[in-house]
């Protein structure tokens, strides 16, 4: 035991007499079982950070959002996840792009999106950018958000990404060990209640 330690043992049996003995967790054990509730009270905090640093709107609350996160990485689709909220899958679609999570469909376009990002990145209108790929101001709208979107994922290094992933990782550990694993979990949530 350390100087300091022995000193803040003293110390809590001054101020607690009657208990002898006493131990303290200072760090989460390898091999520890996260339940239901902490994993998506850290999706949640993550979905806090995003909408702090970049400031996005949607008419979901966060649970919400938690629950569009876990129906991502289920790969559930747009229109599955819409209603299992009672949303439209285009709210579920906006706010799913908000969270840095994308679908090979969202960017389909007629022209190369690289061509759409370097015109927004130079500060180019709707308009502008419209005559300028031959499209209507309406395509131009409606492929802006993923690509802007995709940009700031690539400036936060796709952090929100991973970080959403790793908090999900027992879908990763395979089909039995995930399935022993969420069930393992919710035994430990019944015996924590």
């Amino acid at each position: 035991m350390t100087e300091r330690a022995s000193q803040l043992r003293e110390i809590f049996l001054r101020v607690a007499p009657q208990v002898r003995t006493f131990t303290e967790r200072q760090q989460t054990p390898r091999g520890t079982v996260h339940s239901e509730r902490e994993i998506d009270e850290r999706i949640a905090t993550l979905i806090s950070e995003m909408r702090e640093r970049f400031g996005f709107r949607t008419s979901l609350a966060d649970d919400e959002l938690v629950a569009l996160v876990r129906g991502y990485h289920a790969d559930d689709s747009d229109a599955e996840i819409a209603r299992k909220l009672d949303a439209s899958p285009a709210v579920v679609a906006r706010a799913r792009i908000n969270l840095h999570l994308f679908r090979a469909a969202d960017e389909p376009a007629a022209f190369d999106v690289d061509d759409l990002a370097r015109l927004l990145d130079r500060g180019r209108s709707v308009g502008a950018c419209a005559r300028e790929l031959g499209v209507s101001e309406a395509t131009v709208r409606r492929y802006r958000h993923p690509v802007e979107k995709r940009r700031e994922a690539q400036r936060a290094n796709h952090y929100y990404q991973t970080e959403f992933e790793n908090a999900l990782a027992e879908g990763d550990l395979g089909e039995d060990l995930g399935t022993s694993l969420r069930r393992d979990r919710r035994t430990m949530d019944e015996v924590r209640e």
